[in-house]
């Protein structure tokens, strides 16, 4: 039988894909790599945003519940989480939209072990890799090579 993840381990991402703690760090600060935890019977608060007719954003309060689910990290909790190795993280956003305020404001502590990547994030990410190895092997245009060039009216040769 085989078993489908839904999402897999930040250091399994880096080792398969070859990626240095610099680089994970670049993807990660530049929202081209999200992060992911799982919220395992975890206490939360769920609301949602919406926008008045002014234009005002304001949260809609759904009221709370222990879930057990993964959640995306913000890109500034991910890039700290990367960068420090640790993160008290408050707030998590679920894939339909709804925040996630951890344990009544106060958060999770979460180091890098925790950091997951899913997998529709981890295709896109992959995605982003090809097209960029696919420009970079665009023709390069071939260089003119010089012997004889002209500085202060000098005349140089190589």
């Amino acid at each position: 039988m085989l078993i489908e993840r839904d999402c897999f381990e930040l250091a399994e991402v880096a080792e398969d894909l070859d990626l240095t703690p610099p680089v994970i760090r670049e993807c990660v600060g530049s929202g081209r790599l999200r992060l992911s935890v799982r919220l395992v019977a975890q206490w939360v608060s769920l609301s949602y945003w919406e926008v008045a007719e002014d234009g005002t954003p304001f949260s809609v309060p759904l009221g709370d519940e222990f879930v057990t689910r993964v959640a995306d990290l913000s890109i500034s909790d991910a890039y700290a989480l990367v960068r420090c190795g640790e993160r008290q993280v408050c707030h998590v956003e679920f894939e339909d939209q709804t925040i996630a305020e951890l344990r009544q404001g106060e958060g999770l502590l979460l180091t890098t072990v925790d950091a997951l990547v899913r997998r529709g994030h981890l295709d896109q990410f992959r995605a982003g890799l090809a097209s960029a190895a696919h420009e970079q092997k665009a023709p390069v245009p071939k260089a003119f090579g010089f012997r004889r060039f002209e500085d202060d009216g000098a005349i140089c040769k190589f």
